[in-house]
């Protein structure tokens, strides 16, 4: 209360603090936070918990209901050449393989957005692998943009294996220690509600707060 007062913290639901309220706009489902009032009240009243464990519960109770998604901090355009007419797919969840964002390409170049991080993996000459879509080999990188040419559709092993995106909005996510990461991310996560979790590969699971017509807050919840 005291560092609430003094504005070392914005409120009961500042993400860096323990306080149930923070904990539920965070993304920790009200089954989590039943298991935890249930495990205090049965201790003492100097009780720790290991944070870690709440995580987990957690995630056994969110992860089946949570959609999958890419979030890309630093995004840089990347142009794959002499692509055929096809479909591409996303899944929305590991667990139902059946369900899945598809998406139309049309023949010729396409450009995808992918992680200016994972550009280090990307070697002139080399075959790289969209994740779930295609493969594709890299003919010119610099800084600000990759160009890679279609190489065909099968799973490749010991390629690597790179997240992207093809229509994306802008969204920014309030971490655990109050800092604020922006980026793009799938647009389809517009049609998700608020309140939602989700979980963006490759960073963790997040809780929807809020929804705008080109834009999205998500509040990160844990890996």
């Amino acid at each position: 209360k005291e560092g609430i007062e003094q504005g070392m913290y914005k409120g009961w639901d500042d993400p860096r603090l323990g306080t149930l309220q923070a904990l539920r706009r965070r993304g920790f489902s009200a089954k989590t936070i039943k298991e935890i009032i249930k495990e205090i009240g049965v201790k003492s009243s100097d009780v720790t918990i290991d944070f870690n464990r709440i995580i987990d519960l957690n995630k056994s109770f969110i992860d089946s209901k949570s959609d999958r998604y890419y979030f890309i901090e630093e995004p840089i355009r990347l142009e794959v050449n002499f692509i055929p007419e096809m479909e591409i797919e996303k899944p929305l969840h590991p667990d139902y393989p059946d369900q899945v964002r598809v998406y139309g390409l049309k023949a010729g170049t396409q450009s995808f957005l992918i992680s200016k991080k994972d550009v280090k993996k990307l070697e002139i000459g080399k075959i790289a692998r969209l994740k779930h879509a295609l493969n594709f080999r890299v003919i010119r990188k610099d800084e600000m943009q990759i160009f890679g040419e279609f190489t065909g559709i099968q799973k490749l092993e010991n390629k690597p294996l790179i997240n992207w995106i093809l229509s994306e909005t802008n969204a920014e996510i309030i971490m655990d220690d109050s800092t604020k990461k922006h980026g793009i991310i799938d647009k389809e996560i517009l049609e998700e509600e608020t309140g939602n979790t989700v979980q963006l590969e490759s960073f963790g699971y997040c809780r929807i707060d809020e929804i705008n017509k080109k834009s999205i807050t998500l509040w990160f919840t844990h890996k």
